[in-house]
């Protein structure tokens, strides 16, 4: 069964279309691949000199440059702890499978005891009744807690990482960057003061 199935055809290539749009925002907001794993994992140490300025410029710099690193390690982090809750398991999966029937019905009137509930509405349900179930079952507890255990991990590896070279100069050029586009007057999403700063984090 594949999507269009579920959702019909002209649906089915909406949501396709939409995801695409989604990936290429998150390249544009700086989302970027991660750097080499041997890199990421080399010359791990607690600074000597410990002080305020220098776990400031190793957290800039270490996270400007192993951001893709970092999320991909969130990610397995949250994952083993949603597979050590089966409740969390089963919560994604209705939630997954009720996405499915909102979009499914998405341009299909339901009316309940004589109120039309229009997809806006039927939205709005869907999300605060997930959110109740999450609560109530404890699995928005789980998502939470994996989230922060994952956000410590990232912290202390910014703050012991001493940054590479490359760390470094990727941190001057995004600044760079980032202050030409500040100067430029906010630069609109087309201007190209926008496009140099999304340039320089997708060759980052």
């Amino acid at each position: 069964m594949s999507l269009a199935d579920v959702l019909g055809a002209e649906r089915s290539e909406q949501v396709l279309e939409e995801l695409r749009e989604g990936a290429v925002q998150l390249k544009a907001i700086g989302i970027r691949e991660p750097a080499p794993w041997g890199e990421f994992l080399d010359d791990l140490a607690v600074p000597q000199d410990f002080n305020a300025a220098v776990v400031k410029q190793r957290i800039t710099q270490n996270f400007l440059y192993f951001r893709g690193n970092y999320m991909a390690c969130a990610a397995v982090v949250v994952l083993l702890f949603v597979l050590m809750s089966p409740t969390t398991i089963f919560v994604l999966v209705l939630a997954a499978l009720g996405l499915v029937a909102l979009q499914a019905t998405r341009n299909s009137p339901i009316v309940v005891q004589g109120t039309n509930l229009d997809f806006k509405t039927r939205a709005i349900l869907f999300g605060v009744a997930t959110f109740l179930l999450a609560v109530i079952t404890g699995a928005l507890g789980t998502l939470l807690l994996s989230l922060s255990v994952a956000g410590t991990l990232a912290t202390a590896h910014m703050v012991c990482k001493s940054p590479s070279a490359a760390a470094r100069a990727n941190a001057r050029e995004e600044e760079r960057a980032l202050m030409e586009d500040v100067e430029g007057g906010g630069a609109a999403a087309g201007s190209p003061s926008s496009l140099r700063v999304r340039a320089v984090r997708a060759r980052a």
